[in-house]
């Protein structure tokens, strides 16, 4: 077969392949590994590059042959095929029906590069520059990489007039080209068309996910922030404040909430990929101790000095496991990602693990985002951002916004997460299902109440409420507040507050309360359960003593007319069935 019409066979091929496939997330296009599709790419390569016997000028001259053979093939849709079938096989590593080998990542890989250099050596299309002229960023991933290496070029003088002469060969006289790409640098080479770029990847990336985001998601993040970050770069060496400022507005709220996303993907990375403490391999971790082996990450990975003793001790306490994967993930420097083109370099993940993982990789993004941050917190500080910056796990951008870590602002900010999680361990994450040393519990209990003898601990716990805020002085503005908080006990279901307080027992009761009776009564009635689990042979009685404390103390709040309940408890026959173990009759 002569070249000619094999070129033309080829192209034709790829613009029937892309088209078979609808576009989406759920289509084959996307989840399936592109080994076959590679083929066809590889050989219109070899035929841009091979097109005719040296010394000919053989790209250009297969790139004219196929825009003068508009009859044959219709180079429009040529173009938009191969902008599609980019990123052929980039969510092949979240199928759920096809394992996911260290082939099947190297096909991805092999077949990205294939066409990324294919369409480097392509001139664009009208189609395609009609498109960038409307001003509106690409949704699509692949149009939007694509874009992200051309849109720069159309800047520069010697693309222009390549460019220029190829679309003249397409149809349009050169006044009509010129004129085309005039206006697509004029709508997309500047700083407005970069902040919806970012905030059009951003807003997809920050909706709720089921799973992890696919490698292909982060290495677009990772791109789109560098483009942006350069106009950004430029826009502030013009002296364009205002311009810089709607950036920020536009960016920083949707990055601030990515990094908080991508912050519980790395903890959902790593903790997916702790073994069972029995070594077997079909046992499964229960989804209770990952969520709470996350809540314990979410203060042991602080760098915070002010945190980094209660850190380091929960982190002591976790599974042997669980220490091995945060201690090789933080060995892990970032060196494999260059200053320059470093969302490439996710792609040399695909072939470099024996075992395909996205920790570099999430790793690289986050800092990304971090960095970015910084400079978007740098140009100007909105007031949307406050409620967000819980998010920020590095010290460096938040001593940007709230100055040194020995600040008012920095500590009150930190205290306020910390307090926050340690609350959240102690109420959602004491259960058993939950299998958690309670030696962490006991360190949650044991920092929320140091923080009152610490210069800003009690207006921290006066924000979240705690009962020892009461118990130090009760004349106090906050112990109003935590009155109108443990008012709301009566609300809790029966069952959990007994579980609760199976794990707490609660201190002396204020006989001169803001509470209301049935607060006590609702204690109590929840804590004599309790007694016959104490004094069951396998608890031997230890506590019940203490329990009873607790208990005579409640019933005399208010009125005492819990003292009903505890005269029947202290009766003769009722302490022996109890003692018996007997939960029949009256007293069950």
């Amino acid at each position: 077969m002569h070249r000619n019409p094999l070129l033309v066979k080829v192209a034709l091929s790829i613009t029937k392949v892309a088209k078979a496939f609808e576009r989406g997330p759920q289509n084959g296009l996307d989840s399936h590994v592109p080994l076959p599709m590679s083929r066809l790419i590889l050989i219109m390569d070899y035929l841009l590059h091979y097109f005719y016997d040296p010394p000919a000028q053989l790209m250009e001259q297969a790139c004219s042959f196929l825009l003068c053979h508009q009859e044959s093939i219709d180079y429009n849709e040529f173009y938009s095929a191969c902008i599609d079938l980019l990123l052929a096989g980039c969510r092949a590593d979240k199928s759920q029906t096809t394992k996911f080998t260290l082939l099947s990542a190297c096909s991805v890989q092999y077949h990205f590069l294939l066409t990324w250099r294919l369409l480097a050596c392509l001139p664009p299309s009208v189609q395609y520059l009609k498109l960038l002229e409307q001003a509106r960023p690409p949704t699509e991933y692949s149009l939007l990489l694509h874009s992200l290496r051309w849109l720069p070029r159309f800047a520069n003088k010697t693309f222009q007039i390549w460019t220029r002469d190829f679309l003249a060969k397409q149809g349009l006289s050169l006044k009509q080209a010129e004129t085309l790409l005039i206006a697509v640098v004029k709508n997309t080479d500047n700083i407005t068309y970069d902040a919806s770029m970012v905030r059009s990847v951003v807003e997809k990336q920050v909706l709720p996910q089921p799973e992890l985001p696919s490698l292909s998601d982060i290495y677009m993040l990772d791109a789109v922030v560098a483009k942006v970050v350069v106009s950004l770069d430029d826009t502030l060496s013009k002296s364009n404040v205002v311009d810089a400022r709607n950036l920020v507005q536009e960016s920083l709220p949707g990055v601030l909430h990515l990094i908080g996303t991508y912050t519980m993907y790395i903890r959902s990375c790593l903790l997916h990929q702790v073994k069972p403490p029995s070594g077997d391999v079909n046992m499964v971790i229960e989804p209770d101790t990952l969520q709470a082996y996350s809540c314990v990450l979410g203060i042991g990975s602080t760098h915070s000095s002010r945190l980094s003793n209660l850190g380091t001790t929960l982190m002591g306490y976790l599974p042997g496991s669980v220490r091995s994967v945060v201690e090789k993930w933080g060995s892990q420097v970032a060196t494999e990602f260059p200053a320059v083109g470093a969302w490439m370099s996710h792609l040399a993940t695909l072939s470099n693990q024996t075992v395909f993982m996205l920790n570099s990789s999430l790793k690289h993004a986050l800092h990304a985002l971090v960095r970015f941050c910084g400079n978007l917190i740098t140009v100007v500080i909105n007031n949307v951002c406050f409620s967000h910056l819980d998010c920020i796990q590095t010290v460096l951008t938040l001593e940007r916004v709230f100055g040194t870590v020995d600040s008012v602002l920095f500590t009150a900010k930190i205290y306020d997460y910390a307090i926050r999680t340690c609350y959240d361990l102690i109420i959602h994450h004491s259960g058993p299902e939950s299998a958690i040393d309670e030696a962490i519990l006991y360190e949650c209990l044991s920092f929320l109440e140091n923080q009152l003898n610490k210069p800003g601990g009690k207006e921290a716990i006066e924000r979240f409420f705690t009962d020892k805020a009461a118990e130090k002085d009760p004349t106090e503005k906050c112990y109003q507040t935590l009155c109108s908080s443990i008012s709301k006990i009566v609300e809790i279901e029966h069952t959990k507050l007994q579980q609760w307080l199976s794990k707490m027992l609660m201190g002396n009761g204020q006989e001169q309360s803001h509470i209301g009776e049935e607060v006590p009564k609702a204690i109590l009635n929840a804590l004599i359960p309790m007694g016959s689990h104490i004094l069951s042979p396998t608890s031997e009685g230890i506590g019940f003593s203490e329990l009873m404390v607790v208990m005579a103390t409640l019933a005399g709040a208010g009125s005492g007319s819990g003292h009903t309940v505890k005269t029947y408890l202290i009766q003769k026959n009722v302490l022996e069935k109890i003692q018996e173990n007997i939960t029949t009759g009256k007293v069950r």
